[in-house]
């Protein structure tokens, strides 16, 4: 599976993977050499598949642009540390428990079936 790489750019920032919880990571966000930021995100995984032709791996996948914020994913000040990494405990948390309760109706469905 391809994974999310430690360092990328994504929109001229410069991405720089901290620490990851799980299916929630934490980046440190660069501008042309400068610290402008801090990211908490959701990672999300892809299944094999093809486009146009080409044959795409399972893979891992951050929070579209369109879809970020809805779905807990945040951005901090350059100062906010603290509170970024509060977030990405509390997001990795909510995160369990979403898998648990699928899990568990998962399993209730296969059960009345």
């Amino acid at each position: 599976m391809k994974t999310i790489p430690q360092t990328f750019s994504r929109n001229k920032i410069d991405y720089h993977l901290m620490e990851r919880l799980d299916d929630v990571a934490l980046f440190k966000l660069f501008l042309e050499g400068d610290h402008v930021g801090w990211e908490v995100s959701i990672i999300y995984h892809n299944e094999a598949r093809t486009i146009a032709g080409k044959q795409l791996e399972e893979s891992e996948s951050l929070t579209s642009e369109t879809g970020f914020g809805g779905d807990g994913s945040k951005s901090f000040f350059p100062d906010e540390e603290s509170r970024a990494r509060e977030h990405l405990v509390k997001l990795s948390e909510a995160e369990r428990v979403k898998e648990q309760d699928n899990a568990l109706r998962t399993m209730a469905l296969n059960h009345s079936v």
